[in-house]
């Protein structure tokens, strides 16, 4: 009689059953199962901030209230750390993953080399606290949202400032938003010429980035 290896007669048995059976559909965390929910790890840092995970999945980015730090996302070990001014508002890797840009919140944005943290550039454009940044698809351009009501365009490669892109005037109509109007989200197009933002007076924007020219705004 012929003996199969284990691991062969899995196999045959789920073939004879009309082939793999699909993945269950993931399970959302509620209150009534939270308690079911495995830490895997916890990391003492400070107030977090923010998150991102490298475009291949093998690093994690913390941001906290006095430092970056990067964890191999599966070990979690802490591979560098570096510490900061101000707290980190937010964080985004180019697409290379090479890069690791942080919005501070006085305003600043650092680049750091996402394999050793070194800073190798910092870039100044915001009075106020930095609310989101994203690179371009193409990772020639990044752009940064500040609590002052700006975006600015930055070329990744030197840092140099491109376009200043202000969010106000707001509209002809002028509407009260009771104080100052500040961008609260980013996005390139997927062919990165064009970029749209969202503000806290309702309205969105669409940019063109290669001149910084307003295209459209749109009530949201």
């Amino acid at each position: 009689m012929l003996l199969l290896p284990l691991l062969i007669l899995p196999a045959l048995v789920m073939a004879a059953c009309g082939g793999a059976q699909p993945e269950p559909a993931p399970t959302p965390t509620l209150a009534e199962n939270a308690a079911r929910v495995t830490e895997l790890e916890r990391l003492d840092k400070g107030q977090l901030k923010d998150v991102a995970y490298a475009p291949d999945g093998e690093h994690l980015a913390v941001g906290t209230t006095t430092a970056v730090y990067l964890y191999d996302a599966d070990s979690f070990d802490l591979r560098w750390s570096v510490g900061t001014p101000e707290e980190v508002a937010v964080m985004a890797f180019s697409p290379s993953g090479r890069v690791l840009a942080a919005g501070l919140s006085d305003g600043s944005i650092w680049l750091l080399r996402a394999q050793d943290g070194a800073l190798t550039r910092t870039m100044l454009g915001h009075s106020g606290y930095v609310s989101d940044l994203v690179f371009s698809p193409d990772g020639a351009t990044l752009a940064s949202a500040g609590g002052d009501g700006i975006v600015q365009l930055w070329r990744a490669g030197d840092g140099a400032l491109r376009h200043t892109l202000a969010a106000s005037p707001r509209s002809d109509r002028d509407e009260d938003v009771g104080g100052s109007v500040w961008v609260q989200a980013i996005a390139f197009s997927p062919d990165g010429e064009r970029l749209a933002t969202a503000s806290n007076d309702g309205f969105l924007r669409i940019w063109r980035v290669a001149d910084g020219a307003l295209l459209e705004i749109l009530e949201g």
